[in-house]
């Protein structure tokens, strides 16, 4: 084939190509959202309101948003089950959870990276402050303006939070892709939003000033303190906890001191410095953790849970959180374990079937989670 027809052949080709793409992206953009708003639906069916959009309690301390209040309705009970409610996001026995990935797609319009430096995965969808805000609920007939009319989540145009932060809404503005504290990514044709009534619609950056002001003032109109948003944190790990770095054998503890609750959560693991032949050992852990953190309430240890690791952790009565590789002698350590007055939750990274349904079994008012991979 002569190079100049060739050459043709592909000038005419590659923008079908492009477009097919290009087609193809927006419609998985399009059903991630219709899941979106599904899953709203779905919750006011139950519970007859929209979810909250943030929950502070009277001492000013944020508990959970919208986003985990809607992971029974995407398909992710089990992670939804493990949540602590009645605890903040980032505590140390939520804290684990919050790490997981929120079943949802992702925009295939977004090539970074959507996990945060301090490893929380990010969710780019952001809500209509006037339906899910502070420590209110409105209702389907509160959208006085119309269902169609209303909007509930759209694209965010940059500054991703952690899906288990709180304050996850944004005002719509009065421009469309340009500003990451708004809406539509920046290039972007067109920015999703699903409506109240499921429907999802598009927005173009030419689209008319006034009829973002309609669509963004639609009844109800959420107050200046429900909307209000808190300075957005440097990082997602408790602003202002407490650090501090002491050695476990030739391994490192990262150990965090909530702000508010004063919880202690430390996580071992190897550093730079460290033999991974030579982990830590129980006697290790009792000389570090057990002896200088006594109050700690969650911890992740890179070995295995057996019996001589569970009577070294019986000396921490506040521990209400435990993360392991797997558990070994099941019998022994769940007898242990039933000892422990504070436990709520384990989670193992390599638990087989067997020992993850007999420790269901033995101690089944804790819950207990295992890495899916």
């Amino acid at each position: 084939m002569p190079v100049c027809v060739f050459g043709l052949l592909v000038a005419l080709i590659l923008p079908a190509v492009r477009q097919a793409r290009e087609t193809a992206r927006r419609t998985q953009a399009r059903n991630n959202f219709k899941q979106w708003g599904l899953a709203v639906q779905n919750y006011a069916d139950v519970y007859r309101v929209l979810p909250l959009g943030a929950s502070v309690d009277a001492d000013g301390v944020a508990h959970h948003g919208w986003p985990t209040r809607l992971i029974p309705f995407l398909a992710a009970t089990p992670l939804y089950n493990m949540i602590d409610m009645n605890r903040p996001w980032d505590s140390p026995v939520n804290e684990p959870f919050m790490r997981e990935s929120l079943w949802c797609e992702h925009s295939p319009f977004i090539t970074a990276p959507l996990v945060s430096p301090e490893g929380y995965p990010l969710i780019h969808h952001a809500a209509n402050p006037n339906v899910m805000h502070r420590n209110h609920c409105v209702t389907f007939d509160d959208m006085t303006a119309g269902t169609s009319e209303t909007f509930l989540i759209g694209e965010a145009g940059g500054d991703f939070l952690p899906w288990g932060y709180p304050f996850n809404w944004r005002r719509l503005g009065d421009a469309i892709n340009n500003s990451p504290a708004g809406y539509g990514l920046p290039g972007r044709a067109v920015t999703y939003v699903v409506m109240a009534d499921g429907s999802v619609e598009s927005l173009s950056p030419e689209i008319d000033p006034r009829l973002l002001k309609i669509l963004s003032s639609a009844p109800p109109v959420a107050t200046a303190e429900q909307a209000d948003l808190p300075p957005r944190p440097e990082k997602f790990r408790s602003t202002g906890a407490t650090w501090e770095r002491p050695g476990v054998g030739s391994y490192r503890a990262d150990v965090r001191i909530h702000p508010e609750t004063q919880e202690i959560l430390i996580s071992i693991h190897a550093d730079k410095g460290s033999n991974p032949d030579d982990p830590p050992t129980p006697g290790n852990i009792q000389s570090v953790v057990v002896t200088q953190y006594p109050k700690c309430t969650s911890l992740s240890v890179p070995i295995p849970l057996n019996r001589s690791l569970a009577t070294v952790l019986s000396r921490l009565p506040d521990l209400a959180h435990l993360e392991s590789q797997r558990v070994d002698d099941v019998e022994d350590v769940s007898s242990i374990l039933k000892t422990w007055t504070k436990l709520t939750s384990l989670r193992f990274h390599g638990i087989s079937d067997a020992n993850f349904e007999r420790l269901q079994r033995e101690l089944p008012a804790v819950r207990i989670l295992r890495d899916r991979s």
